[in-house]
């Protein structure tokens, strides 16, 4: 349900997610006891915090003001545990509610709700909202923080304002760093939805690329000799010459035949050998060799790897290409090259213009002469399929260029960190202008009554300051190294405009909370670092050249009475190294957390998506065992019988064979495209688990031998 100015997305809730060995309550376990139980821990803090705030203005508390105040916290209780049902809606009527409370009660009414719930509110705002709206309400909050610390406790309001914006400045980044992590886990499941789905139809699509090839290496030639040897046996006593031509004819094209199966069993054989690169790459440098035996000077320049389905793709472009020149300009040259180009796996057969003396050559005509262009088609649905594009065309320098480019394996980002939010640029800016407007407004309300107003030269170098020490948290993901030095030297400009006298003694304490930055960028280094442990340095250099700062600050604006002398800067110096050494050690503890149970997820996620791609590739494994075991019993052996008779010149049994062999691969083809069929040897767990399995050898051979027996008569 979306409640506000922004886009409300389906995430998980913004409640730790409990995990399912967990003993708990049972009043626990409920989603409206986990609503309602901060609410009222929150309305127990703010009873107990008016004694103190009776102490802070002595005589407001009134039977009507308490009534109210009461009354008024009830109210902020129940809001807040509705907060996941209308996030924005909450958080606007709590921080409302919390500007009317002191006006009808007493000034502390609700500072907790004030501080505490509104910042519950904004963390559920971040995790159930898209980041610009997020941002915006706590970009809305900071302002509001500012006008109800000056209304509500005047100048001496700084520590209020702190008491109330800092949980809120954490609850933004919480909430951001929650609703990223849901992100994440569901990105994580949907690719291995993803993935479970391939491995589901991986048998069902390797039995379709198989029928395929078959149909197109084989099936054409088969049915030519069948044709053939009919024709030749109705007409041979009219036309005697015709019965030479078909059984040359059928001997031709069952050596084809044969010669595209072996090939093709010979792929799936090796397919089996765990290599798929290499096994690429040699059949390329195979296919290169024949070429070159028939006369063909053909050069291989192969400097990519190419594995699975891309190796495969690639082949299958390099044999139609080279079988094209080998048609169509003979005796020129040919290069093959694969290599990496620019993100994409690029594959090139050139050839030169042929010569004009060459046997079935046609000189300059033939690159214009290619075929009927089907072949061209062909590649470029394959290189479709695998996701790239082919084109093919004269070159200027003569002869014929076929070009494809292929999504190259690798260089997807490899998983095991978190997705950024879209709006990352602008979280980060926020931050920025956070980690300066945090200790500049507490600063500015709290102006001594006697004093007056400060001078604004000292206000904007103040903010100057503070803007250019925030300013390295731009790059703190991209070089957290050279963010933490540069915001490290940005401190160093703190002393000096202390002592120039440029800032009032007031406003130096205030600069140390830009310490803030330092521990953002810690942070960034163990959590998202390249670095890992061993920047774990930074966490001591950090604190000493602060802890340095902050004493240099001190003395240099002479904040400590003049009766304590040098030896109480040491000392200050001392222990405010100390205290941040040990908050950074903290922080980098916090970071180094994450960046393990982030790594730990990762992990997990690229178990489970190779678990599920090897039951993918035993599946189509199992494909090619079952269909090249079929192929060598069921069709092979016929094609061989095929080109035995006809160089033997019996035509009857030619034509026999031929329709038996045909009728092998119809069955097999069949049987192919038939779900849920149990391939003989497919093991639990393999290909039999998609359900589409490959067929059965003794289907096929039944198949075949129901064939011979009725081409028999």
């Amino acid at each position: 349900m979306n409640t506000g100015g922004g886009r409300q997305d389906t995430v998980a809730g913004d409640a730790p997610a409990i995990p399912s060995g967990a003993v708990l309550p049972r009043a626990l376990r409920s989603r409206a006891a986990r609503d309602w139980l901060p609410s009222l821990a929150l309305a127990v803090a703010q009873l107990l915090w008016w004694p103190l705030d009776a102490l802070r203005h002595p005589g407001s508390a009134g039977a009507v003001p308490v009534g109210a105040g009461l009354l008024a916290v009830a109210l902020a209780a129940v809001l807040l545990a509705r907060r996941r049902r209308a996030p924005v809606h909450v958080l606007a009527a709590v921080t409302a509610l919390a500007a009317v409370a002191p006006s009808v009660s007493f000034p502390g009414a609700l500072d907790v709700f004030a501080g505490a719930g509104a910042a519950l509110a904004l963390y559920t705002v971040a995790v159930r909202y898209d980041a610009p709206t997020a941002l915006i309400a706590g970009l809305t909050q900071l302002c509001w923080q500012l006008v109800w610390s000056a209304g509500l406790h005047g100048t001496g309001g700084g520590a209020a304002f702190l008491l109330v914006m800092v949980p809120q400045v954490a609850a933004l980044g919480a909430g951001l760093s929650r609703r990223r992590l849901l992100l994440a886990r569901r990105a994580a499941a949907a690719r291995q939805a993803e993935a479970e789905q391939a491995r589901l139809r991986a048998a069902d699509d390797e039995r379709h690329r198989l029928a395929r090839e078959l149909h197109d290496v084989s099936a054409h030639h088969l049915t030519s000799v069948v044709v053939s040897a009919e024709a030749a046996r109705r007409l041979g006593g009219s036309r005697p010459e015709l019965t030479a031509e078909a059984l040359r004819a059928s001997a031709d094209d069952g050596r084809a035949t044969l010669s595209s199966l072996r090939e093709l069993v010979a792929v799936m054989d090796t397919l089996q050998q765990g290599e798929p690169s290499r096994v690429w790459r040699r059949r390329i440098e195979e296919l290169a060799a024949g070429f070159a035996k028939l006369g063909r000077p053909v050069r291989v320049e192969l400097a990519a790897e190419l594995p699975g389905p891309t190796g495969e793709t690639a082949f299958g472009i390099v044999r139609e290409a080279l079988t094209n020149t080998l048609r169509h300009a003979p005796g020129s040259d040919v290069r093959v090259t694969v290599r990496r180009h620019r993100g994409v796996l690029e594959v090139v057969v050139d050839n030169d213009a042929p010569d004009s003396g060459a046997s079935g050559g046609t000189g300059g005509g033939a690159v214009r002469g290619l075929g009927s262009g089907r072949g061209l088609a062909g590649l470029r649905r394959r290189a479709a399929e695998a996701g790239g594009r082919l084109e093919a065309g004269p070159r200027s320098g003569g002869g014929w260029r076929v070009r494809a480019e292929l999504p190259a394996p690798g260089t997807a980002p490899r998983g095991g960190r978190l997705p950024l939010p879209a709006g990352r640029r602008v979280a980060q800016v926020v931050v920025a202008l956070l980690a300066f407007f945090n200790p500049l407004v507490p600063v500015l309300m709290n102006v001594p009554e006697e004093r007056g107003p400060y001078d604004p030269a000292a206000d904007t170098l103040y903010l100057l300051l503070l803007s250019v020490h925030a300013l390295p948290l731009l790059w703190r993901r991209r070089a957290p190294l050279a963010a933490l030095a540069a915001a490290l030297a940005s401190a160093l400009l703190w002393p000096a405009a202390a002592g120039y006298g440029a800032l009032p003694a007031p406003l130096l304490p205030a600069l140390w909370a830009g310490a803030a930055v330092e521990g953002a960028v810690v942070y960034t280094l163990a959590a998202h670092g390249r670095h890992g442990g061993r920047a774990r340095w930074t966490v001591a250099v950090a604190g000493c050249v602060l802890g340095a700062v902050v004493g240099a600050t001190a003395a240099a604006g002479e904040l400590l009475p003049h009766r304590f002398g040098p030896a109480a800067y040491l000392l200050l110096t001392a222990v405010a190294a100390g205290v941040l050494t040990l908050l950074f050690a903290l922080v980098w503890r916090t970071g180094a957390a994450t960046r393990d149970r982030r790594s730990r997820a990762a992990a997990r996620e690229r178990a489970e998506l190779d678990a599920t791609v090897r039951q993918a590739e035993r599946a189509a494994r199992a494909q090619r065992e079952h269909v090249a075991a079929g192929l060598r019993e069921a069709v092979m052996e016929r094609a061989e019988r095929v080109v035995r008779h006809a160089e033997e010149g019996r035509l009857a049994e030619v034509a026999a064979e031929a329709r038996a062999a045909l009728a092998a691969m119809r069955e097999l083809l069949a049987t192919l495209h038939e779900p849920g069929r149990e391939g003989a040897g497919s093991g639990a767990g393999d290909a039999g688990n998609a359900g589409n399995t490959a067929p059965s050898l003794a289907g096929v051979a039944a198949g075949a031998a129901r064939n011979e027996t009725a081409n028999a008569g």
